[in-house]
């Protein structure tokens, strides 16, 4: 991220290390939401209430997407594109029951290879967004 450009979002995948997993996030298909039906990571604009901050915006954000929080050594910075601030969250298959999920058409842990198998040049064929794609081959090639 330039530093003349600060970031108004953020967005973040959750990652079991035990099992090599990520969790990712079916958008739904709500009048005007970009890219609708498509897997997509977590995240949001940064509200008011956030003060600039992208690291206070991504628990409120993870707070309110999956309704838990998580300790600050668990959260890794992924990238710092433009205008956001992306995350990969250490976080546990096993602790999935705790979620409140009200956002979004669902929600899938999948293999890397799953999830970057849902990807189509053709952008109508493809059923990832092209920036979670990008993400998650980012995310991929840092925990090698």
């Amino acid at each position: 991220m330039s530093k003349s450009k600060k970031a108004t979002r953020v967005g973040f995948f959750l990652y079991d290390p035990n099992e090599n997993l990520v969790l990712i996030h079916k958008r739904d298909d709500k009048q005007k939401i970009a890219s609708p039906r498509k897997w997509d990571y977590f995240g949001g604009s940064l509200g008011p209430v956030d003060l600039g901050d992208p690291d206070y915006a991504l628990k409120r954000e993870l707070f309110e997407e999956l309704g838990v929080s998580v300790e600050q050594e668990y959260i890794k910075v992924l990238a710092e594109n433009d205008d956001e601030k992306m995350y990969f969250i250490v976080y546990p298959k096993y602790k999935t029951s705790a979620f409140k999920f009200d956002e979004g058409a669902g929600f899938a842990w999948l293999s890397f290879e799953e999830a970057l198998g849902l990807f189509n040049e053709d952008e109508t064929k493809s059923l990832i967004t092209p920036r979670a794609n990008d993400y998650l081959k980012t995310m991929k090639g840092k925990l090698k």
